[in-house]
């Protein structure tokens, strides 16, 4: 797309907003959009360290990096 050698491109929005000069056009409409979940949970055995930074996943400027990313919120 970037280099001008397609009309248009059809992929998942963190690859569309990680190229520069590509920007996202529009949505497919929601009865044939695909989602991919990502989901993380700490094991039983899981460090202090390691529950700490999942927690900071969830914090507001963690999530703004998502975002930019073309990541969509649940």
């Amino acid at each position: 797309m970037a280099e001008g050698r397609a009309p248009f491109g059809l992929t998942q929005s963190t690859e569309i907003v990680a190229v520069e000069g590509v920007a996202i056009g529009a949505w497919l409409p929601e009865d044939v959009q695909l989602t991919t979940h990502y989901a993380v949970a700490p094991g039983r055995e899981a460090t202090p360290a390691a529950r700490d930074f999942l927690a900071f996943l969830g914090q507001e400027p963690c999530r703004a990096v998502f975002d930019a990313a073309g990541f969509a919120r649940p």
